[in-house]
């Protein structure tokens, strides 16, 4: 049982195995956040994904993120530190993988050999090294399924967004594609926020 900072209950517990992997998602009141998820197709409360395995005897999340302080944007952390309050989470859901573990374990680790760039440009041309967390995970999931069908998805930027990264249109893999899909299973979601709705 994990408790955030206004002590709601996060029973996520309940819903793992051990022997399974997970997609587990969050969403986040940054400013990072809020762009986010602005551009999710279906649901506005996602805004970060990452893989999480059991590993070690505790659980850890393996994903991407923009973070100076790190040599490679490609991070594991527990599962605590993933929906640490201090990041000011207040979304959570999670999705169980239908793939064998063995392939995802053998992904991640061999990119995290590399030093992986978070991905500015939100490209999907750029190179094998740089990448954003969706991205991220299609990446895996297309080494690990032979059919796996997610497409990306091309949209008009805003002006601001459009400045700030660099074009007019872009070609993405939002996050809350990856929630719902024919490879994965949706098991649960929890709302975190503090103040009175």
């Amino acid at each position: 049982m994990y408790k955030n900072k206004c002590n709601i209950n996060i029973d996520i517990d309940r819903y793992l195995n051990t022997e399974k992997a997970y997609l587990i998602f969050r969403g986040t009141k940054t400013k990072e956040g809020m762009v986010s998820k602005s551009y999710n197709l279906v649901d506005s409360n996602a805004s970060h994904v990452g893989f999480l395995l059991f590993e070690n005897k505790s659980w850890n999340v393996h994903h991407i993120v923009e973070n100076s302080l790190q040599t490679s944007a490609l991070i594991s952390n527990s599962l605590d530190e993933y929906i640490d309050s201090s990041l000011k989470v207040e979304y959570v859901a999670l999705s169980e993988l239908n793939l064998n573990n063995d392939c995802l374990r053998y992904q991640i680790h061999n990119l995290s050999q590399e030093i992986i760039e978070f991905d500015w440009e939100f490209s999907l041309e750029n190179e094998r090294n740089k990448l954003y967390c969706s991205e991220f995970i299609v990446k895996i999931l297309n080494h690990c399924y032979c059919n796996i069908q997610i497409k990306s998805i091309k949209v008009k930027l805003s002006p601001l967004h459009s400045t700030f990264i660099g074009k007019d249109s872009l070609d993405y893999y939002p996050v809350d594609v990856l929630i719902v899909n024919e490879n994965t299973k949706f098991l649960k979601e929890w709302y975190l926020n503090c103040q009175p709705e």
